[in-house]
């Protein structure tokens, strides 16, 4: 690529000699004043500036300064060509922003040398940047991506160790906070329903009518600025995602991520709810059990006991007959009843356990009814 050389000069003869030495090697524009050298520098682009340091307004020192302070055009090249060759003028020159300082009169192989070496360390300046810049930018992503990632990291430690669909739901809310995005979040199971949630507590009806079109929606749909990350249970709906194509494609990603968290939480949470109903429905099953058992102990307890109070009082009447007609002595009919009351109060004993029994069986189902409401 031919280097593009601009001479600001106010005098003709040195304007005419740089013409002659250099336009057969470089593409060469020329200006006799500070001013005509401002629309040059736009109109033209050059690489590299031969820059007079005497001349009327504005003079080359004065020029250079201005034009360093123009970040854009950081790349153009400046040699100062003057008859000004003290040290304190060159330092001057090389304060102002000067790359090199050829002397009046030059040598023509100088000039040319000095133009053409400028500019291949103006080039090398402006890829180093270039690659700075790159580096710098990779860098800045790199942190950007680590620090979001730490954001999904806390997301999935947190979503792990809640027990409820609301604290999972504000898990997910908060990420979206840190990562400065507005959405709404909807979960749906046989379980809990269609549920939504945000972090302003309220889901306009708009909102709500998308959700219900995401049961066989895409994975992830975009309009404009509104995305909605889709599966089978849990849907997140953003508002506001940046323009930015890597901020951008990073935050699809996380979002993508954390939707399928979501899902398989949803499904875990979902199970662990079936295996309480159907834990509550056996022991419900179990206490009614209990419950029709004890009864009809009872019954058969009150039975039992009716009947037997009715034969000991029989048998007492009866061992009381067989001694009238027995012709026992005194003695012998004392230690008779002695015996048969013995008996009797065994018996009467052994009723009262079962009673027990009986009230204990009742306690145990006050107990496991209570643990169930519980």
């Amino acid at each position: 690529m031919t280097v593009k050389v601009l001479s600001i000069d106010d005098t003709p003869p040195n304007q005419a000699l740089i013409n002659k030495v250099l336009s057969p090697h470089f593409e060469l524009d020329l200006a006799m004043n500070a001013e005509e050298g401002w629309v040059k520098v736009e109109e033209f682009c050059p690489d590299v500036i031969l820059l007079d340091v005497n001349m009327p307004g504005q003079n080359g020192y004065e020029f250079c300064r201005a034009l360093r302070e123009d970040t854009s055009k950081d790349n153009i090249g400046v040699i100062f060509v003057s008859a000004l060759t003290t040290l304190d003028e060159r330092l001057e020159g090389y304060d102002a922003g000067g790359d090199d300082y050829v002397c009046k009169p030059f040598n023509p192989s100088e000039l040319r040398a000095k133009v053409g070496a400028n500019s291949l360390v103006r080039q090398k300046i402006v890829n180093a940047k270039a690659h700075a810049d790159m580096a710098q930018a990779a860098a800045f992503t790199a942190m950007s991506n680590s620090s979001e990632m730490g954001r999904v990291l806390e997301f999935l430690i947190q979503s792990l160790q809640t027990s409820d669909y609301n604290e999972v739901a504000q898990c997910l809310l908060n990420m979206l906070k840190a990562f400065q995005l507005s959405g709404v979040v909807s979960f749906r199971s046989d379980i809990i329903g269609h549920q939504f949630f945000a972090l302003s507590g309220v889901v306009s009806p708009l909102e709500k009518a998308l959700f219900e079109q995401t049961t066989n929606a895409e994975r992830i749909v975009a309009h404009k600025h509104l995305y909605m990350f889709n599966s089978e249970h849990a849907s997140i709906l953003i508002k506001n995602m940046p323009n930015d194509d890597a901020v951008l494609g990073r935050l699809r990603d996380h979002l993508a991520i954390a939707v399928t968290v979501v899902e398989e939480k949803i499904k875990s949470l979902d199970t662990d709810r079936l295996a309480e109903r159907r834990k509550q429905k056996l022991l419900e099953s179990g206490i009614g059990l209990i419950n029709d058992s004890v009864t009809k102990i009872d019954r058969r307890f009150s039975s039992f006991s009716d009947s037997m109070k009715e034969r000991l009082t029989n048998m007492m009447h009866e061992v009381e007959e067989c001694m009238m007609v027995m012709g026992l002595s005194q003695e012998q009919e004392t230690t008779l009843i002695g015996k048969v009351a013995e008996q009797h109060q065994k018996l009467y004993e052994l009723y009262e356990e079962t009673d027990d029994i009986e009230r204990e069986l009742i306690e145990a189902s006050t107990t496991l009814r209570k643990a169930l409401d519980d």
